[in-house]
């Protein structure tokens, strides 16, 4: 299998998909935090986090739990921009399509208010879909080489590239 280097493009590409990693973490530290709170002051009248044993071993276990929800969701795409290549496949166009898409939630509001079209392109290739830019779609036809880059780890789909045209 080919290899390349990683673009700073691809890099953002991946580092946006750490978002997860960033968010889930402290949603679980403050709402953890909050329930833990309220049930000491419920128990202790008091808003202190060492009024027991308990109370800081539930502070311990809820410290875990958000760097646990930091790791996990961001391990394989940190791996890959560590790493620093991508895989490339090559793949052949089966068929080009563009088809008319409705807007979701913008329908019949008020009386013969039609809804929004909007044009989606996408691209067959090994019985897949791949929706792209209006701009990528016309540059290609069906027969056309495509190389598909992957991150290894996390095997997400960073991009598309052309690479031949049909003979």
């Amino acid at each position: 299998m080919e290899t390349a280097q990683l673009t700073p493009k691809d890099i953002k590409a991946l580092k946006y998909r750490c978002r997860p990693g960033v968010i889930l973490p402290f949603f679980i530290l403050f709402t953890g935090f909050g329930i833990l709170l309220g049930v000491t002051y419920a128990q202790h009248n008091c808003f202190c986090l060492i009024a027991d044993t308990n109370t800081g071993l539930v502070f311990g276990g809820i410290v875990i739990l958000a760097l646990l929800g930091a790791y996990l969701p961001t391990r394989k795409y940190l791996s890959d921009i560590s790493n620093g290549i991508k895989e490339v496949k090559i793949k052949i166009i089966k068929r080009k399509e563009q088809i008319v898409s409705h807007e979701a939630g913008s329908g019949h509001l008020q009386f013969g208010m039609e809804m929004k079209a909007c044009d989606v392109y996408r691209l067959i290739i090994d019985n897949h879909f791949y929706p792209v830019e209006k701009e990528f779609f016309d540059k290609v036809n069906e027969g056309d080489k495509i190389a598909f880059y992957y991150a290894p780890k996390s095997r997400y789909l960073i991009g598309l590239d052309v690479l031949s045209n049909k003979s």
